[in-house]
């Protein structure tokens, strides 16, 4: 066991010196590639089948929801950087995919599982999805 944890020891130690006088390695292999069309559909599916799930077994919603959401910026954070390919190389906060894990997941969420939705929500994504339309068609 302590020859085990030595080991992990002495290895975790190259690997810090190999950045140190790499520095140029070190941030190569720090860059994440921003989430692609692919990604958000995958994170996306994968969201709104867990709020589905956890409705089924009586989580209430604002929970589920909120950890789908909290689980769809965790990836976007930790295999993208935060970066979405379709609004360029900006990391967005936390806040903004917070926002926008939600108006993802919930929509999606209402055409999995619409009655494990509560009414007053189905409602509100029904006039969300109304008002982008029309903005889609302004433009």
């Amino acid at each position: 066991m302590r020859l085990r944890k030595l080991s992990l020891g002495f290895l975790l130690f190259q690997v810090f010196l190999g950045y140190s006088f790499s520095p140029a390695l070190a941030e190569k292999t720090l860059q994440k590639k921003s989430a692609t069309e692919e990604d958000l559909f995958l994170y996306r599916a994968i969201g709104a089948t867990y709020i589905c799930v956890a409705r089924e077994v009586d989580i209430e919603f604002s929970k589920a929801s909120a950890i789908a959401a909290i689980t769809y910026v965790n990836l976007l954070e930790g295999k993208h950087g935060g970066k979405i390919k379709v609004i360029g190389d900006k990391e967005l906060s936390r806040k903004e995919l917070i926002v926008g894990a939600n108006n993802q997941l919930i929509p999606a969420a209402v055409e999995y599982c619409p009655d494990k939705i509560p009414n007053k929500t189905k409602k509100d994504v029904e006039k969300y999805l109304k008002e982008l339309k029309k903005k889609t068609k302004r433009k």
